[in-house]
């Protein structure tokens, strides 16, 4: 078992059962945990929070970043932690552990356009039991139920402003992470995929090559976060709809 947890196999195929079964194990496991949570004090629901976020920060740390370096030496263009996924995993602590508006505001939005996607389309080589398998499934898996948690176990809520927040933010890190890149040009590196194109398909293959692609993800981003904030302004439109209604009843009777 060891052994196959440490030797690469290049087996891992996006929409195969193994692709399938482990979304739909890690989806089960999330809504248990935020099930339990609901029902909890909220003592309970910070410290299963907290949980969560390090559970996803060491996985990070430890068993991706340590693990790879020891056995294939240290590679800046793939574990500085300048992914996007990366980021939102080691500030999710902010998120769950101190219940910090601000890093909701920014991860929500991120989580569910950007690691969401990375769930549907994967980006690794390595099948079960590998440890880099364990470490993108429990990352992503876990930034994605974390969002939910965050908003159904705190019950936080994004606003108007929470999605402009995320979208100038997400801007400012590609300037900033594209810098990176820059710096790291010997290396290849390609955070944020600002060099070239990811190695899967993705969305991003439907506006031509570089430059024209990140103009595209830039629109592609903006559609996502209106796309993902519609519910919540559905939802504040019909409740002041009905505390007017009500207000209005009030003072006719």
């Amino acid at each position: 078992m060891m052994d196959s947890f440490l030797v690469e196999n290049d087996r891992f195929r996006p929409f195969t059962a193994e692709h399938l079964s482990v979304v739909v194990i890690g989806f089960l496991a999330g809504g248990l945990l935020i099930w339990y949570a609901r029902r909890s004090d909220e003592s309970t629901q910070v410290r299963l929070g907290a949980a969560l976020a390090y559970l996803i920060l060491i996985t990070y740390f430890v068993v991706f970043i340590s693990i790879d370096s020891l056995r294939n030496g240290f590679d800046p263009k793939k574990h500085l932690p300048f992914a996007m996924c990366n980021i939102c995993g080691a500030t999710a602590w902010l998120m769950l552990h101190k219940r910090n508006f601000l890093a909701y505001e920014v991860l929500f939005f991120w989580i569910l356009s950007g690691t969401l996607s990375a769930v549907l389309l994967p980006e690794i080589k390595q099948g079960f039991p590998h440890y880099t398998f364990f470490a993108f499934w429990i990352i992503h898996l876990g930034l994605v139920i974390a969002a939910f948690y965050a908003t159904l176990v705190y019950r936080m809520r994004p606003t108007f402003s929470s999605m402009v927040k995320s979208f100038v933010f997400l801007n400012i890190y590609a300037i900033l992470v594209g810098g990176i890149d820059w710096l790291l040009s010997d290396y290849d590196a390609n955070y944020f995929y600002v060099c070239h194109k990811p190695a899967v398909w993705t969305p991003l293959n439907l506006f031509g090559e570089w430059p024209y692609y990140l103009l595209g993800g830039e629109l592609l981003a903006a559609i996502l976060f209106v796309l993902i904030f519609a519910p919540f302004a559905i939802g504040q439109c019909l409740t002041s709809k009905s505390v007017s209604a009500g207000a209005e009843t009030e003072v006719s009777s």
